[in-house]
Formats: structure tokens, C-alpha cells, sequence
């Protein structure tokens, strides 16, 4: 049997079993845009962490 891999998406110490669920959590707590996080999300190696210390 193989092993079910579940992503999981973190900021900073909080872990989210979605990336909607951390992005909504993320902008909601350091007041920045979606799609502007969502952008950063991937232009800083897939890291909400980067994003948001960019």
C-alpha cells in the first residue's frame, strides 16, 4: 500500500491544509491583496513566509 501525501501550506507557525485556507488567513492577517500574495506565493519559491517578508 502507498503512502496518501498531504500537503500541507504554511505562514510562519500556522499550517493549512489548503492553499485558499493560508491565503485567506494570510492577507486577512497582514492586510495585503490576494492576488498580490498569491503572486508573491509563487515568486518566492512556492513560500508564504517569503511573500510576506519580501
Amino acid at each position: 500500500m502507498g503512502k496518501l501525501l498531504c500537503e500541507v501550506f504554511k505562514v510562519f507557525y500556522e499550517e493549512f491544509s489548503s492553499f485558499r485556507e493560508a491565503l485567506a488567513f494570510a492577507c486577512a492577517t497582514y492586510k495585503i491583496k490576494k492576488s498580490r500574495l498569491s503572486q508573491l506565493y509563487f515568486d518566492n519559491d512556492e513560500s508564504f513566509d517569503g511573500a510576506i517578508e519580501g
